[in-house]
């Protein structure tokens, strides 16, 4: 809705710098609309796929929306899990990573698709981490709770998938979970999807900008030999270099994103609830997930409400616009920024 109805001035990047959260997409009122227009294609098919499943009608025009937007919203009490289903779980599980994909992706299929613009760092990173976190998620599942062995990978890969593209989606109580999956989807909430898309948490671009940065400075350190190349992504299949300010960029915000994340789990911890679910509350409230360990339920206090909207305003929003709003609204930086600006 932002991008057709400010047309050029949506604020995501333009394709120049992977990392960064500012810019702008460079679309017109009709690419904004070919956008609506291939959203709205993955809906439909959604739609038809759910229906085809035995959902029913109703129920597959609700969770398809939800799904593509990843709002996590079901019709049914029992979440995904009321369906007992597995073609749901899968159907559902491709209009998750539909919605965390970026944007700039379905503006570049809007204009027209074209191969060369499938490498991208994203999907890496994200294949990689959600192959080591299911690993690690489906051994715990096998040691501490009884079911056979593609059980407990179907519910494995399943929340990992919501957790990573921030829907929110489930089919069990992430409360009767063992602690260890509770750890892996807190991790993959922080994480999230893929920059510029409907997911939110830290993002994967930046993931993969820290991880190139860091390899890049290991072999350094590990090499006789001083190597002055910079680090390399690929990005919308163009290898990009990596600048200072990029990583930099990517170092504040994950560091800003993690201490947001830890004042809320200590808030949450002030009202009384365990470190681990008040750890698992707050990231799903900072990452727009909608996942619960029953913190945020009726008849919570104030406190614990408000420190919930604070946590859901600024992981929807983004941390660096909320804080410059807030700082904006200073009368000493008002009239600073009015001196300093140019005639």
């Amino acid at each position: 809705m932002l991008a057709f109805s400010r047309s050029a001035t949506f604020a995501v990047p333009s394709g120049g710098s992977p990392g960064r959260g500012e810019g702008r997409l460079g679309v017109d009122g009709k690419e904004a609309l070919k956008i609506f227009a291939v959203l709205g294609v993955y809906i439909l098919l959604g739609i038809l796929a759910y229906g085809s499943a035995g959902t029913g009608w109703f129920d597959a025009f609700v969770l398809s929306i939800s799904a593509v937007t990843t709002g996590g919203f079901s019709s049914r009490s029992g979440n995904i899990g009321a369906f007992a289903s597995q073609p749901v779980e899968l159907i559902t599980m491709a209009l998750m990573i539909l919605g965390s994909v970026s944007l700039l992706f379905h503006a570049r299929i809007a204009r027209g698709f074209k191969p060369r613009i499938v490498p991208h760092c994203e999907v890496r990173s994200s294949l990689v981490t959600l192959a080591i976190f299911f690993m690690l998620s489906f051994l715990a599942l096998v040691v501490a709770v009884e079911g056979t062995v593609a059980a407990n990978a179907r519910v494995s890969i399943f929340h990992l998938v919501s957790a990573l593209s921030a829907t929110g989606f489930q089919t069990i109580d992430p409360k009767t979970a063992p602690p260890l999956f509770l750890i892996l989807l807190v991790f993959s909430m922080l994480i999230g999807g893929s920059a510029m898309s409907l997911a939110g948490g830290i993002k994967q671009a930046r993931l993969a900008i820290l991880f190139q940065d860091f390899k890049r400075h290991l072999r350094i350190r590990s090499s006789e030999k001083r190597i002055l190349g910079a680090a390399r992504v690929a990005y919308m299949g163009v290898c990009r270099e990596l600048g200072d300010s990029d990583v930099s960029e990517a170092r504040r915000f994950a560091l800003l994103y993690l201490t947001c994340f830890a004042l809320g789990t200590a808030a949450l911890s002030a009202t009384g609830a365990s470190l681990q679910d008040s750890a698992f509350e707050f990231a799903s409230l900072l990452g727009n997930n909608g996942f619960s360990s029953g913190i945020m339920a009726r008849g919570a206090s104030g406190f614990t409400l408000w420190s919930g909207t604070i946590g859901m305003i600024l992981g929807r929003l983004e941390i660096y616009y909320v804080i410059l709003a807030i700082v904006s609204l200073a009368p000493r930086f008002g009239r600073r920024a009015r001196a300093e600006r140019p005639l």
